[in-house]
């Protein structure tokens, strides 16, 4: 059993991206992590460089951590989100990018399953995963695109003012986060937009809130692409040595 479901569902892996992919974005999204302060490498070798050479860096986290107060200082965003309402965040911001019809089309018609491929299992869909069982019965699946997009434009709590009213994120925070990710450059190419996750993002509720990123990022033409990528950070150290076994006299224990 996955905890991030959402990311099934899209045909994403969890660590698809590359350092590099994360470093050379437009603009980077981090959800409930600081990578300031807790991925040392990732952040002064990778993303702070980004960062200095122009990237845009909106911080998604209820509390003003050390990496928020860096990303403020260097014009980044926070959106201060009420715990437990990232997914009417999201939606929030999904919304603003298709009611402006600023998603990325041709990816989208490109990459998109329709009703009939996620149910024959072609591509990336669903019957070839452990969660057939809610496409059997209609649950979290839509036709396609355009199903999704009318669903998403009917659902009241992702209006703007009512979703900056739930989650606690000033409306003009939103649309200005949905415009640096999606709205598309005035020569018209688009922006290169990324999404990374932590455990303070998707262990709380794993499939809302990997499903909504998942469909976020996947109207921006995030997946696969380089610098326009969603999956995790990474939420443990790896590549270090564990220390020695104390005696198996020791009194204390530690290290076993």
């Amino acid at each position: 059993m996955t905890s991030t479901p959402g990311f099934r569902d899209a045909g994403f892996d969890n660590f698809g991206p590359s350092y590099d992919d994360w470093a050379s974005a437009d603009v980077l999204m981090c959800l409930g992590t600081d990578p300031y302060e807790t991925k040392t490498i990732l952040f002064t070798q990778h993303i702070m460089p980004g960062i200095y050479r122009g990237m845009k860096l909106i911080m998604v986290n209820p509390r003003e951590t050390a990496g928020v107060a860096f990303a403020k200082k260097m014009g980044g965003l926070h959106l201060d989100v009420y715990p437990g309402t990232d997914t009417v965040l999201l939606g929030a911001i999904a919304r603003l990018v298709l009611e402006n019809g600023w998603e990325d089309k041709e990816w989208l018609k490109k990459w998109v399953n329709n009703k009939w491929e996620s149910d024959s299992g072609f591509g990336q869909g669903t019957r070839n995963t452990p969660w057939q069982w809610r496409t059997t019965w209609g649950k979290f699946q839509t036709k396609g695109f355009e199903d999704y997009k009318e669903w998403l434009l009917s659902q009241a709590e992702y209006e703007l003012d009512k979703a900056a009213e739930l989650t606690g994120v000033e409306a003009a925070k939103i649309r200005q986060a949905a415009e640096w990710i999606a709205k598309p450059n005035p020569d018209g190419s688009r922006v290169k937009a990324s999404f990374g996750i932590e455990k303070g993002f998707y262990w709380s509720n794993n499939t809302g809130n990997t499903n909504a990123i998942s469909s976020l990022a996947t109207i921006c033409g995030a997946g696969g692409r380089p610098g326009q990528v969603v999956g995790r950070f990474g939420g443990h150290q790896r590549g270090g040595r564990r220390g020695a076994k104390l005696p198996g006299s020791s009194s204390s224990g530690i290290g076993y």
